[in-house]
């Protein structure tokens, strides 16, 4: 049996987890092959792709995935990734495996029309079981994510959304204390609002881009939805909520602007414009099982938006698409935005902190397809910084925006004239020049302290370095389940459990930094995401793994 392993080859952790494994599997008789990618092409290339997975261009993948939302948010891992054909990343999901389990389907449709949040809570676990059972990924670690700033660096408050520190609430001190500089490895997925969807992307879009709701950098409080753009979080007893629990109204707070010539207000119609950008047929947002069936009428303006633009969509075939009337998201007038849903959901005020759910998105950006390199160049603004240069996969210009104002933003804060990013960095220079407190090096971009200088760093109480939970599971493996290769062995659930069999979570846990940085996981929710319970299966036993292996290749 020969397996292609897929992994990040800019990450020292993922590069790792790539080599342990390949050790572990080969000892249990399994051939390895490893595929080293850019970050960027990881998930553009190889896992959103519609043909990598069941051509068989790989039969592993080393993933990562953190809540869309806290809390209440078992729906945010099992939504995405294990709802089945929803779920395929061409769908709107990021079940890069291409599982699809109609009991596992079955037990999310019962937990997501639940009465109570408890109610719920104890279907997820069964779900939880249910996935595992099946093997259709090896949980490795629900990280404690470790970030490392410059010692002129202060206020450096992590956001776990971001996996990053806040970069709109630090400041600076030194000569050139008006200037930003963070350095990372990696670009973001998209320069777009309405369909990015991982923690770079998410990280630019904190410069310029605002949303109704987001997290603050108030310590205690990072992993609580706040209003942003919002006045307020809607509840029953504001009004925000329906009695019924199916209509949710929120009302823009007045002087957010667009750095448009003219400048001109942020409206609600901005808001319902960037909802229906995020199904758009060109490259549509990776998360929307998290909330396609929940929005009425969502998916089926979604399939009239891309049968509309056609087989090849254009500007202008998007233009006249996506002016289709649209029930999900309306706006009555120029300050409320109303979602409409096809069924109370406790959580999805939390899931207002996604961009691709309240992002507003100005007019012009209809003069560019989606995702586009076009309209990466000619973004728009409504956040303290502008977009004054951007060269992907190299570099990012940020300059403060002259119509942002500070007592419109409870969130962000604008301490720099500028805000330059190093995308084209390696990790280890990177923690070196941070380390020495280099003029040219205040904060990480998209990348971490390799885990291997972690202990060291702890020991010495170095104040630079923060270590906060995640409640994620990164990294897992993703086991490509319609993988043709080995005559389609990846496809039967007791190949898989072997496999799992032969892989020593210890062993992975080691290079990733150790234990203080690593709490295993044997299962997929994390023990701070309610529904969490603790149980473990396909115990580390390689001459067992070995035996099942072989015994279930037999298997027809």
């Amino acid at each position: 049996m020969t397996l292609t392993v897929l992994y990040r080859n800019v990450s020292q952790g993922s590069t790792k987890t790539a080599q342990v494994l390949e050790q572990e599997l080969s000892a249990a008789g399994v051939k390895v092959k490893l595929l080293g990618t850019s970050n960027a092409d990881f998930y553009t290339k190889y896992l959103q792709s519609k043909t990598a997975a069941k051509d068989g261009t790989f039969d592993i993948a080393i993933a990562g995935w953190g809540p869309d939302w806290y809390g209440d948010a078992a729906a945010s891992f099992f939504l995405p990734l294990f709802s089945g054909e929803q779920s395929y990343p061409w769908n709107g999901g990021s079940n890069f495996g291409l599982y699809n389990s109609d009991a596992t389907n079955a037990l999310i449709a019962k937990a997501q029309s639940a009465k109570t949040p408890q109610e719920a809570q104890a279907i997820w676990a069964q779900a939880d079981k249910q996935v595992m059972t099946d093997a259709a990924i090896f949980p490795i670690t629900d990280p404690q994510e470790a970030n490392y700033h410059s010692k002129n660096i202060s206020n450096a408050v992590p956001i776990p959304s971001l996996q990053q520190i806040d970069p709109l609430n630090v400041t600076k001190t030194g000569a050139d204390k008006d200037t930003l500089h963070a350095l990372g490895v990696g670009d973001v997925d998209y320069m777009d609002p309405s369909v990015t969807y991982y923690s770079t992307g998410y990280m630019a879009m904190r410069f310029f881009q605002r949303q109704l709701f987001s997290y603050s950098a108030v310590p205690g409080h990072t992993t609580e939805t706040s209003p942003d753009l919002a006045t307020e979080l809607p509840t029953k007893a504001n009004g925000g909520i329906s009695a019924d629990g199916k209509t949710i109204t929120v009302h823009l707070r007045p002087g957010a602007m667009w750095n448009s010539k003219p400048a001109r207000p942020v409206t609600a119609s901005d808001v319902v414009l960037g909802v229906k950008r995020s199904c758009n047929p060109v490259q549509p947002f990776t998360g929307q099982s998290d909330f396609a069936g929940l929005l009425d009428g969502y998916t089926d303006f979604c399939k009239k938006f891309a049968a509309d633009a056609g087989k090849t969509p254009t500007v202008a075939s998007i233009k006249k698409a996506i002016a289709a009337p649209f029930k999900a998201v309306t706006a009555p007038n120029p300050t409320t935005v109303v979602y409409h849903l096809t069924q109370p959901a406790s959580y999805f005020v939390s899931e207002l902190t996604l961009p691709a759910l309240s992002a507003p998105v100005p007019e012009e950006y209809l003069n560019y397809l989606p995702a586009s390199a076009e309209l990466a160049q000619h973004t728009l603004s409504n956040g303290p910084y502008q977009i004054d240069s951007y060269e992907p996969t190299k570099s990012i210009v940020f300059t403060q925006n002259p119509v942002w104002k500070q007592e419109t933003d409870p969130i962000r804060k604008q301490n720099f004239t500028k805000v330059i990013v190093d995308e084209a960095g390696q990790q280890e220079s990177i923690q070196q020049q941070l380390q020495a407190g280099s003029p040219s090096a205040d904060i990480e971009w998209d990348t971490f302290p390799p885990p291997t200088s972690v202990p060291a760093l702890k020991k010495a109480n170095d104040p630079n370095l923060s270590i906060t939970p995640e409640s994620s599971s990164n990294p897992y493996v993703v086991f490509n389940t319609q993988s043709p290769n080995n005559g389609g062995a990846l496809q039967r659930p007791e190949v898989r459990q072997a496999l799992s069999e032969a892989i020593d979570r210890s062993a992975l846990i080691k290079v990733l930094g150790g234990e203080l940085l690593n709490i295993p996981l044997t299962h997929i929710l994390p023990k701070e995401i309610d529904g969490s319970q603790d149980f473990a299966m396909w115990p580390y036993d390689t001459a067992k793994a070995k035996k099942d292996l072989a015994a279930a290749l037999k298997k027809k």
